[in-house]
This record gives C-alpha cells, sequence and structure tokens, in this order.
C-alpha cells in the first residue's frame, strides 16, 4: 500500500497529514507556522529602499525592490515547506504528495520542490485548505 502525505498551505501555515493509500484516514503529521505571511507590508519590510545617484544628469532616487515585501515571505515560506516535505522523502516516510494550496501559492511551491520531490506530486487542489477539517480535506482530495 502506497504511503502518501498531504500537504494543505497558506502563506502563514502550512499542515502536512499521512495517509495509507488512496482512501486511508488521515493522520497529522506536522504543522509549519510562519507568522510573517500574516503581517502588513510596512511591518515586514520597514526600512526604507536604498538610495542612488544618477551616472550622468542630476539627482537621487530611490531603488525599487524586484519582488515586494509579501511575496518575498511567500516564497520564504514556500521554500521552508518544500524543504521539510523533502526530508520527509529522504527519509522514506511516504512515496505520492498532494499539495492543496491558492494557485499562487500552489505556484511557488512547485518552483520550490526539488526535482525527486516533485516527481512524487500525485494530486494538486488549486484552494487554501489550511483551516478545513480533516475530512474535508479528505474529500477534497477524493474528488480528483
Amino acid at each position: 500500500m502506497t504511503t502518501r502525505w498531504i500537504v494543505v498551505a497558506g502563506q502563514s501555515k502550512a499542515v502536512i497529514y499521512r495517509a495509507n493509500g488512496r482512501h486511508g484516514a488521515l493522520s497529522l503529521v506536522d504543522t509549519l507556522d510562519h507568522p510573517e505571511g500574516r503581517l502588513h507590508a510596512g511591518d515586514i519590510d520597514a526600512d526604507r529602499p536604498g538610495r542612488t545617484g544618477d551616472s550622468h544628469g542630476e539627482g537621487r532616487h530611490a531603488l525599487e525592490r524586484a519582488v515586494d515585501a509579501h511575496e518575498q515571505e511567500a516564497i520564504r515560506f514556500a521554500k521552508r515547506i518544500a524543504a521539510a516535505v523533502d526530508a520527509g522523502r529522504k527519509r522514506g516516510e511516504f512515496e505520492e504528495l498532494d499539495i492543496a494550496a491558492t494557485p499562487h501559492f500552489l505556484g511557488l511551491l512547485r518552483d520550490h520542490l526539488p526535482d525527486p520531490l516533485a516527481r512524487c506530486v500525485a494530486r494538486t487542489v488549486n484552494k487554501n485548505l489550511v483551516e478545513e477539517s480533516l475530512q474535508s480535506v479528505a474529500d477534497h482530495f477524493a474528488k480528483v
């Protein structure tokens, strides 16, 4: 029987469940919290951007950030989730992986899954199920 892990994630919390087989009962493996995902942009990144002078002409102007503070925190958390799940894969704790997250966060997670872990992904659900019950999570994946 194949053991699978189910990751339900949002930008501030992820819950990892285990199930034996596709329709096995879910049990909690771990919960990851990322309170920075709930902060306002001003609270995350209170520093003003650096300043620069033009090489020709007059004036100084602020440097823009390539990624805003919320996005950077989401990326940081996606990397943390991927590392935690990959550690479980390396320990041989599961063979299949299911993931549920909002479309944007699911994309961030996929971007940061190492190739061996990405090959374990069997099903995905484009929905934030973090606050859902065990039964609700199981029901969503049964439909996929």
